[in-house]
């Protein structure tokens, strides 16, 4: 039988980041995430959840479709770009009301700047407090969502209506 030798553990976290290959602000990213699970179980505590409610397949969709939704308006549409100005620089007009923008500055700053104009990653909080919204108060969640569903239906018609004119 060959012998187990003992590696000892790196002494840094700063070695396991440098390893990880693609510069990435790592320390940032972490320290996001952590805030949002702390936000999230803070809230639940204070709301005073204990029990979670079962979710229909029609709450599911619901609250799929609101989260799309919202998480386009905050990272992508034109009326909230003052919001995102202090993280983002502006691109260019991609139309339909939206602009394509790229995170300013460096650490803190830009970690947040990608956050808040990527819509798949804000779709990740957007979902969170959606959810946590639907737990303390369905009827309100549901009132919120069938709003952005209204929301997203237009802007889909809006679409199918300008490829059906005549050009």
């Amino acid at each position: 039988m060959g012998s187990m030798t003992m590696i000892p553990p790196k002494q840094s976290g700063d070695v396991l980041i440098d390893e990880y290959g693609e510069q990435q602000p790592l320390p940032q990213l972490s320290l996001l995430v952590g805030i949002q699970l702390g936000v999230l179980f803070f809230l639940a505590r204070v709301a005073g959840i204990r029990r979670y409610p079962a979710i229909r397949i029609g709450d599911l969709l619901l609250l799929a479709i609101g989260t799309h939704k919202l998480s386009r308006i905050v990272a992508k549409d034109r009326v909230t770009a003052p919001v995102r100005a202090p993280f983002t620089r502006f691109k260019e007009r991609s139309g339909s009301g939206e602009v394509e923008e790229e995170a300013r500055g460096a650490g803190l700053q830009g970690v947040i700047g990608e956050l808040i104009s990527c819509p798949y990653c804000m779709s990740v909080w957007i979902a969170s407090g959606l959810l946590l919204l639907f737990i303390v108060d369905q009827k309100l969640a549901r009132l919120v969502c069938k709003w952005l569903a209204m929301i997203t239906a237009s802007h889909f018609l809006h679409r199918f209506y300008v490829r059906l004119e005549p050009q």
